[in-house]
């Protein structure tokens, strides 16, 4: 797969697995260790760095086309072990995180007429919207039919919430025109039959740097190994980021792009991760919010189109999304009608 098939579905390349484990120790992971989302031991994370060296090439730079199942299915064993020490299943975060995400972070699926392929995460803001990345709305250059598209939440993965419309403004006829800062969706999706229970200020357009972050999504390899096409079989491949280096940074560099809508990270993100919900922890009150949106690994194609439009650049040791729109807020906050 190439660099711009990369950042279509928010993948990072596994190398970065490694950039975790050097920065490991920094102090500022020790000394917010109580958070609710953990850390990764020193013995997992050699582990972790053990897996990672095993990974055949095209896995760790991340040129490979997990549609060549043949290619997946020969390097099963290494992506397992790959799995199991470098990523944390669901059920590793606390009961009360998760019962708190659970009404909230969802995937999308394509609905093909042989197929039901896994292509993007999302988030509800209300109990008719749910955001996502606007580049999940193209699958291999073209516009999908939104009634072929299906979301499915955590705390309801059997039940099939369909989008009827998109309600914001950043459509394009070219997706490689999408700048980051309008790389969102907001889709109107019914999902009143399941409350959306969270305070005022859950989602929020701040995000402080050095932020400890966490990013669900799904294992896209473990998914396509366990063939998890049933309804509610993919829950068995939701993953979350736990490392000691999960943090939102600030570019120090001389050629840094200076965008406080800019989220550089480097947490742990694979293929399909594309619109997830960056959650923050707000250590005065002690509970998580949203503050940010999933986008694609830094790094960029070659496309010059493609390059102009994506202003938070190319920055290839970090993941790329962006602090929550105001259009997004503004819908959380809009009463339900």
């Amino acid at each position: 797969m190439t660099s711009e098939g990369n950042r279509k579905s928010g993948r990072s390349p596994l190398w970065l697995s490694i950039l975790l484990l050097s920065l490991g120790t920094a102090s500022l992971a020790h000394e917010q260790d109580h958070v609710d989302f953990g850390v990764v031991s020193p013995e997992r994370q050699a582990s972790c760095a053990k897996a990672f060296s095993d990974l055949p090439n095209t896995f760790k730079d991340s040129t490979v086309d997990i549609g060549a199942k043949e290619e997946t299915a020969a390097a099963a064993e290494k992506l397992k072990a790959y799995d199991e020490f470098c990523l944390e299943r669901w059920e590793s975060l606390r009961p009360k995180t998760r019962e708190v995400l659970n009404d909230i972070v969802g995937f999308f699926f394509l609905e093909q007429p042989a197929s039901r392929e896994l292509i993007c995460a999302g988030f509800r803001v209300s109990e008719t919207h749910v955001i996502t990345a606007a580049h999940c709305l193209w699958w291999r250059g073209a516009q999908i039919d939104l009634s072929n598209l299906s979301f499915h939440l955590v705390s309801a993965p059997d039940v099939s919430f369909r989008p009827t419309a998109v309600e914001n403004v950043n459509d394009v006829d070219d997706e490689r025109l999408l700048s980051d800062r309008d790389d969102f969706a907001a889709l109107r999706i019914e999902t009143r039959g399941i409350p959306l229970n969270v305070p005022s200020d859950f989602f929020r357009e701040q995000l402080p740097f050095t932020q400890y972050l966490l990013i669900p999504g799904i294992n896209v390899y473990d998914y396509l190994l366990r063939q998890a096409n049933s309804s509610g079989d993919w829950l068995q491949s939701i993953r979350v980021n736990k490392g000691r280096s999960c943090f939102r940074h600030r570019l120090d560099s001389p050629d840094s792009v200076e965008n406080d809508r800019c989220v550089f990270d480097i947490c742990q993100t694979l293929e399909a991760m594309s619109g997830a919900a960056i959650f923050g922890y707000d250590y005065a009150q002690r509970k998580i919010f949203v503050g940010g949106i999933h986008l694609r690994a830094g790094l960029l194609g070659s496309d010059p189109i493609v390059r102009i439009h994506r202003e938070c650049g190319d920055q290839e040791k970090f993941n790329v999304g962006v602090t929550l729109p105001k259009q997004v807020i503004d819908l959380a906050k809009k009463p339900e009608k």
